[in-house]
C-alpha cells in the first residue's frame, strides 16, 4: 500500500492513503469531516480485532471528534498503542521516507 505518513500528535503517526497527487489524503486533522472519514477506518479496525469500545467512544468517532482534534489524537495514540500491545506495530517513532 502507498501511502505517507501522518503526525497526528506527540511521536504517534499513521500511515494515510495514497499520496501519488502530492496531497495530504485525509485532508486536515484539524478538519471534522477528515476526522469522521479516518474515523471509519478506527471502527472497522477494533471490529476485527475484536477491541469493545464504549458507547460514548464510538459515537464520538463516528461523528468526527466533535469537540477538538485533541481527542482524535489521544484516540489515534490508544489505538496506536494496543496495535503495539498486540505485536501488529513495533514500538518507537518510526523514520520518516
Amino acid at each position: 500500500m502507498r501511502g505517507s505518513l501522518w503526525r497526528v500528535g506527540g511521536p504517534f503517526y499513521i500511515l494515510a492513503g495514497d499520496s501519488s497527487q502530492g496531497e495530504e489524503p485525509l485532508g486536515s486533522k484539524r478538519n471534522r469531516d477528515s476526522r469522521r472519514k479516518f474515523g471509519a477506518s478506527l471502527l472497522g479496525w477494533a471490529d476485527s480485532h475484536d477491541v469493545t469500545l464504549a458507547n460514548c467512544l464510538t459515537e464520538d468517532i463516528q461523528d468526527g471528534f466533535p469537540l477538538r482534534d485533541d481527542a482524535f489524537d489521544a484516540v489515534v495514540g490508544l489505538f496506536t498503542m494496543l496495535q503495539v500491545c498486540l505485536g501488529q506495530r513495533e514500538p518507537g517513532e518510526p523514520s520518516e521516507r
